[in-house]
């Protein structure tokens, strides 16, 4: 491996995503207040920020599917107001069209 793909930070929130995914996947038979119930008790325990990201965005779905937009909502406030300066940035897009480095008109 190389690259992004070798850092074992990167891995680990890919993990931490898929457990997200799979106990939504377990709990989604159940129904919708079930896997809301659990992810809104486990969202507190959680110390990782990816991993806090990928259960709220879980929960939108979920509170989508119930019905309870205005919850959605909330947690979608939560996604786009949290702190994330401490947290690594993402790398810059490649040069484009029109952009820094690529062709211009």
């Amino acid at each position: 491996m190389s690259g992004a793909l070798a850092d074992p930070t990167l891995q680990l929130v890919r993990q931490s995503d898929g457990a997200v995914v799979a106990a939504n996947d377990i709990l989604r038979p159940r129904g919708a207040d079930v896997a809301i119930e659990y992810f809104t008790k486990l969202l507190p325990e959680v110390k990782t920020p990816a991993v806090q990201r990928a259960i709220r965005i879980t929960l939108v779905d979920l509170y989508k599917t119930a019905g309870k937009q205005d919850l959605a909502l909330e947690q979608l406030k939560q996604l786009m107001t949290a702190d994330t300066s401490g947290e690594p940035s993402l790398p810059p897009p490649p040069p484009g069209p029109g952009g820094p480095g690529g062709p211009h008109k």
